[in-house]
């Protein structure tokens, strides 16, 4: 599919093409203005005179030219990789730090074992420590940090009964912004994990080809990032994408959320774990991933099974609403098991309802080749234009 950006109408803030810009000098590295042109569908002047602006502002610089298959060779542009620096922070079932340049190339970073029995403030705590650490190492002052990103576990649900294994537990009531606000002195800027990692997609992953995906969040908790023309449905009041509550088997699994059968509950990593440990298996000592790699013994291979199951049902629901050009799997639960991916890939062909929907292609994530935390400055980067 050739990717079309949709041009800023009439009355629509300058923010809006001035980020349709960068995001493609990101995704390609360098691309002359003619492209830019092309690509977002704004007139060449509009194009040249954003640019003019964004150099003036050093935030992208030209680098010298291009080919040409007749007349002048173009001028090509990048990211102004030293303009300013970035932190990005993740907390998931795994949490980590990352620093990058402007242009998103990480310079150090920081990754937790499984905090899974870890406290909320015992979490932020760490993670404030280990962004201070990171600082020292790449040498950098406070006033060349241009923010911090994080990808949060989410805030103001619902919460009534713990469960174990269960990383939200706590986290309902905490404000991830307002401390790091408090604790440090960088701008900061926050949003759910599945919606950072959707980001990741947009700015350095499979958006770079596609504008119209699902990506499908399976960690500790899940979640969904819908993309429509290369944007994000956050809905009404913000809160779309709450994949993993939806109800999947009807007075099903109790959630912690206080209702029944959510998704989450039967193919969140913690869920599966769960659900080992209620049939004897001794998994006190293992991580997620470490239970699933090479995993040789039955109860873990048929557990692994269900839930790929149980995930192809869930999405078959999501291609038959929305459609998607794609989809895309990412969190530990995808990334470590190709049992799931693989059931899922073959139950969908049966599980969808139109025909012309049946072959949707389902990606898993390789964001984790580079680092998932570059969600959370791709976050920074869209609010920063």
């Amino acid at each position: 599919m050739v990717k079309k950006y949709v041009a800023g109408k009439p009355g629509l803030l300058k923010k809006m093409n001035k980020t349709s810009i960068i995001k493609l000098i990101v995704k390609n590295g360098q691309i002359s203005r003619s492209m830019l042109s092309k690509r977002t569908g704004l007139a060449l002047p509009s194009v040249m005179r954003l640019v003019d602006e964004m150099i003036e502002d050093k935030l992208i610089v030209e680098i010298g030219k291009g080919s040409s298959t007749g007349g002048r060779k173009p001028s090509l542009l990048t990211i102004n990789s030293h303009y300013g620096y970035l932190i990005g922070i993740e907390i998931a079932i795994k949490c980590s730090v990352i620093i990058t340049d402007f242009s998103g190339c990480i310079l150090a970073k920081w990754e937790s074992d499984d905090l899974g029995t870890s406290t909320p403030e015992e979490v932020l705590e760490k993670l404030l420590y280990q962004m201070e650490v990171l600082i020292d190492t790449c040498k950098l002052n406070h006033d060349q940090i241009l923010g911090v990103g994080i990808g949060t576990p989410g805030s103001d649900f619902k919460h009534t009964i713990d469960k174990k294994r269960a990383i939200l537990k706590g986290w309902n009531t905490i404000d991830i912004k307002g401390y790091f606000e408090e604790n440090s002195s960088f701008k900061i800027v926050t949003e759910n994990v599945a919606r950072t990692r959707t980001q990741a997609e947009l700015w350095f992953g499979h958006g770079r080809t596609l504008d119209d995906f699902i990506y499908v969040f399976i960690d500790q908790g899940v979640g969904i990032g819908i993309v429509k023309n290369d944007l994000i449905h956050k809905g009404d009041t913000g809160v779309a994408g709450e994949f993993g509550h939806t109800t999947i088997a009807y007075k099903g699994r109790e959630c912690y959320c206080g209702n029944k059968g959510c998704l989450e509950m039967y193919v969140s990593a913690g869920a599966i774990m769960r659900a080992l440990e209620e049939k004897g298996y001794d998994i006190s000592d293992l991580s997620f991933d470490g239970l699933v790699a090479g995993a040789t013994d039955d109860r873990i291979l048929a557990e692994l099974h269900e839930s790929g199951s149980i995930l192809a049902t869930g999405i078959a629901n999501l291609i038959n609403l929305f459609n998607p050009h794609a989809v895309i799997l990412g969190g530990i639960v995808p990334q470590s098991s190709s049992i799931v991916v693989d059931r899922i890939k073959t139950l969908l062909k049966e599980l969808v309802f139109s025909n012309a929907a049946r072959h949707t292609p389902v990606y898993v994530s390789e964001m984790n080749l580079r680092h998932e935390c570059l969600g959370s400055i791709a976050l920074l980067l869209s609010d920063f234009f």
